[in-house]
Protein backbone atom coordinates (compact mmCIF):
# COMPACT_ATOMS: atom_id res chain seq x y z
CA UNK A 1 0.00 0.00 0.00
CA UNK A 2 1.21 3.55 -0.74
CA UNK A 3 1.88 6.07 1.84
CA UNK A 4 -0.97 8.65 0.44
CA UNK A 5 -3.30 5.75 -0.02
CA UNK A 6 -2.97 4.64 3.67
CA UNK A 7 -4.04 8.16 5.12
CA UNK A 8 -7.70 8.06 5.62
CA UNK A 9 -9.48 11.50 4.76
CA UNK A 10 -12.60 12.16 7.16
CA UNK A 11 -15.16 14.82 6.19
CA UNK A 12 -16.25 16.92 8.68
CA UNK A 13 -14.32 15.42 11.69
CA UNK A 14 -13.58 16.74 14.59
CA UNK A 15 -16.03 19.54 13.52
CA UNK A 16 -17.96 20.51 10.08
CA UNK A 17 -16.34 21.89 7.43
CA UNK A 18 -12.67 20.69 8.16
CA UNK A 19 -10.97 16.94 6.96
CA UNK A 20 -9.29 15.45 9.48
CA UNK A 21 -6.36 12.88 7.61
CA UNK A 22 -6.40 10.09 9.74
CA UNK A 23 -3.20 7.70 9.74
CA UNK A 24 -4.96 4.89 11.64
CA UNK A 25 -4.95 3.06 8.69
CA UNK A 26 -1.35 3.68 7.62
CA UNK A 27 -0.34 2.70 11.13
CA UNK A 28 -2.55 -1.01 10.94
CA UNK A 29 -0.49 -1.75 7.77
CA UNK A 30 3.00 -3.02 8.52
CA UNK A 31 4.99 -2.95 5.61
CA UNK A 32 3.60 0.56 5.10
CA UNK A 33 4.16 1.71 8.40
CA UNK A 34 7.84 0.60 8.03
CA UNK A 35 8.14 2.39 4.78
CA UNK A 36 6.89 5.61 5.87
CA UNK A 37 9.71 5.46 8.87
CA UNK A 38 12.12 4.31 6.37
CA UNK A 39 11.20 7.58 4.92
CA UNK A 40 11.67 10.16 7.29
CA UNK A 41 14.87 7.99 8.66
CA UNK A 42 16.31 8.77 4.93
CA UNK A 43 15.14 12.11 4.90
CA UNK A 44 16.87 12.93 8.71
CA UNK A 45 19.37 10.99 9.39
CA UNK A 46 21.92 13.85 8.32
CA UNK A 47 20.89 15.91 10.86
CA UNK A 48 23.03 14.48 14.00
CA UNK A 49 19.66 13.95 16.03
CA UNK A 50 19.61 13.21 19.97
CA UNK A 51 16.41 13.43 21.03
CA UNK A 52 12.53 12.79 18.87
CA UNK A 53 10.30 15.11 20.84
CA UNK A 54 6.57 13.25 19.87
CA UNK A 55 3.10 15.43 20.07
CA UNK A 56 0.80 13.54 22.23
CA UNK A 57 -0.80 10.87 20.44
CA UNK A 58 -0.52 9.72 17.51
CA UNK A 59 3.70 11.32 17.20
CA UNK A 60 4.26 9.25 20.27
CA UNK A 61 3.78 6.01 18.18
CA UNK A 62 5.79 7.68 15.04
CA UNK A 63 8.41 9.25 17.22
CA UNK A 64 9.28 5.89 19.58
CA UNK A 65 9.73 3.86 16.01
CA UNK A 66 11.61 7.05 14.40
CA UNK A 67 14.05 7.28 17.77
CA UNK A 68 14.35 3.54 17.56
CA UNK A 69 15.46 3.71 14.10
CA UNK A 70 18.01 7.19 14.24
CA UNK A 71 19.22 6.07 17.53
CA UNK A 72 17.65 9.09 19.51
CA UNK A 73 16.29 9.37 22.54
CA UNK A 74 12.43 9.67 22.89
CA UNK A 75 11.02 13.15 24.81
CA UNK A 76 6.94 13.23 24.92
CA UNK A 77 5.12 16.94 24.48
CA UNK A 78 2.43 16.21 27.02
CA UNK A 79 -1.28 18.29 27.57
CA UNK A 80 -0.75 20.22 30.88
CA UNK A 81 -1.05 17.82 34.02
CA UNK A 82 -0.23 14.52 32.51
CA UNK A 83 3.71 14.40 32.63
CA UNK A 84 4.95 12.61 36.17
CA UNK A 85 7.65 15.12 37.80
CA UNK A 86 8.71 18.46 37.11
CA UNK A 87 7.59 20.20 33.83
CA UNK A 88 7.35 23.60 32.00
CA UNK A 89 4.01 24.41 30.46
CA UNK A 90 3.48 26.71 27.51
CA UNK A 91 0.04 27.56 26.55
CA UNK A 92 -1.08 28.06 22.69
CA UNK A 93 -4.62 28.05 20.93
CA UNK A 94 -5.88 26.15 18.51
CA UNK A 95 -9.95 26.45 17.08
CA UNK A 96 -10.50 29.17 19.62
CA UNK A 97 -9.83 26.54 22.48
CA UNK A 98 -7.09 27.29 24.95
CA UNK A 99 -4.71 24.47 25.89
CA UNK A 100 -1.33 24.15 27.62
CA UNK A 101 1.37 21.64 26.49
CA UNK A 102 4.30 20.49 28.63
CA UNK A 103 7.50 18.81 28.80
CA UNK A 104 9.51 17.62 31.28
CA UNK A 105 12.75 19.44 32.54
CA UNK A 106 14.92 16.76 32.53
CA UNK A 107 13.56 15.42 28.95
CA UNK A 108 15.99 18.32 26.99
CA UNK A 109 20.05 19.11 27.44
CA UNK A 110 21.68 22.06 26.34
CA UNK A 111 23.15 21.05 23.04
CA UNK A 112 20.57 18.62 22.08
CA UNK A 113 19.43 18.20 18.46
CA UNK A 114 15.78 17.47 18.30
CA UNK A 115 13.24 16.75 16.20
CA UNK A 116 9.33 17.37 16.44
CA UNK A 117 7.00 15.35 14.89
CA UNK A 118 3.60 14.56 14.69
CA UNK A 119 0.67 12.69 12.53
CA UNK A 120 -0.26 15.57 10.57
CA UNK A 121 0.87 19.44 9.79
CA UNK A 122 -1.96 21.94 9.96
CA UNK A 123 -1.84 25.10 11.42
CA UNK A 124 1.57 23.85 12.56
CA UNK A 125 -0.04 26.02 16.70
CA UNK A 126 1.00 22.49 18.24
CA UNK A 127 4.11 21.85 16.70
CA UNK A 128 5.69 25.59 17.01
CA UNK A 129 4.27 25.32 20.78
CA UNK A 130 6.46 21.76 20.84
CA UNK A 131 9.46 23.77 19.35
CA UNK A 132 9.43 26.58 21.81
CA UNK A 133 9.71 24.25 24.46
CA UNK A 134 12.48 22.41 23.70
CA UNK A 135 14.23 25.72 22.86
CA UNK A 136 13.28 27.21 26.57
CA UNK A 137 15.68 23.74 28.07
CA UNK A 138 18.22 24.66 25.77
CA UNK A 139 17.59 22.04 23.00
CA UNK A 140 18.29 22.84 19.01
CA UNK A 141 15.27 22.00 16.77
CA UNK A 142 16.68 20.44 13.78
CA UNK A 143 13.64 19.89 11.97
CA UNK A 144 9.81 18.67 12.39
CA UNK A 145 8.35 15.81 10.46
CA UNK A 146 4.70 14.64 10.06
CA UNK A 147 3.51 11.98 7.85
CA UNK A 148 0.86 14.41 6.23
CA UNK A 149 0.49 18.00 5.77
CA UNK A 150 -2.38 20.85 4.54
CA UNK A 151 -0.44 23.18 2.48
CA UNK A 152 -3.56 25.39 2.75
CA UNK A 153 -3.26 25.60 6.75
CA UNK A 154 -0.16 27.11 6.50
CA UNK A 155 1.65 25.38 9.20
CA UNK A 156 5.27 24.79 7.16
CA UNK A 157 5.26 28.82 7.13
CA UNK A 158 4.60 29.10 10.77
CA UNK A 159 7.75 26.77 11.60
CA UNK A 160 9.97 27.79 8.79
CA UNK A 161 9.30 31.41 10.21
CA UNK A 162 10.82 30.03 13.29
CA UNK A 163 13.93 28.43 11.60
CA UNK A 164 12.99 24.97 11.42
CA UNK A 165 12.91 22.74 8.58
CA UNK A 166 9.90 20.39 7.86
CA UNK A 167 9.44 17.42 6.85
CA UNK A 168 6.43 15.98 5.29
CA UNK A 169 5.73 12.63 3.20
CA UNK A 170 2.62 14.05 2.10
CA UNK A 171 1.04 17.07 1.37
CA UNK A 172 -2.62 17.80 0.58
CA UNK A 173 -3.59 21.44 -0.95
Amino acid sequence: MQIQQAIRSRADFPRKGTTYRDISPLLNDGPTFRAAIARLVSALSERNVTKIAGIESRGYVLGGALAMQLGAGFLPIRMYGKLPGAAMARPYRKSGVEYHAEILLDAVKPGDRVIVIDDCLNSGVSAETACMLVRELGGEVVGAAFMAEVVASGGRKRLEGLGVPVTALVSYD
